[in-house]
């Protein structure tokens, strides 16, 4: 509905940190993903997007991380969130289901 008066053809989002390339008819909408707390994936997500003549190619990437060094880093440094994000790191974010 977002899309339903606007011009273009594409558009990017985030926030759900699910990565997606949806061809919604007049529209195509991409998700990069989530680099730090991807939620479809415990790899890190981004997208490479190129542009010939009058089409995109979307090439979603996704690259491991180390995900026990973010948690370590967030408690030596006494992230107030620091149980919540490893929870989430290592079993899914739970905050959507």
């Amino acid at each position: 509905d977002a899309l339903h008066d606007r011009e273009g053809r594409i558009a990017f989002g985030g926030h759900t940190h699910n990565a997606m390339d949806r061809d919604l008819g007049r529209w195509r909408v991409v998700n990069v993903g989530s680099i730090g707390l991807p939620d479809d994936d415990p790899r890190a997500t981004y997208a490479i997007v190129t542009f010939e003549a009058d089409a995109a190619h979307v090439d979603i990437r996704r690259v491991p991380f180390d995900s026990e060094a973010v948690i370590a880093d967030m408690g030596a440094q006494n992230h107030p969130d620091r149980d919540w994000v490893a929870d989430s790191l290592r079993h899914g974010r739970q905050d959507y289901a």
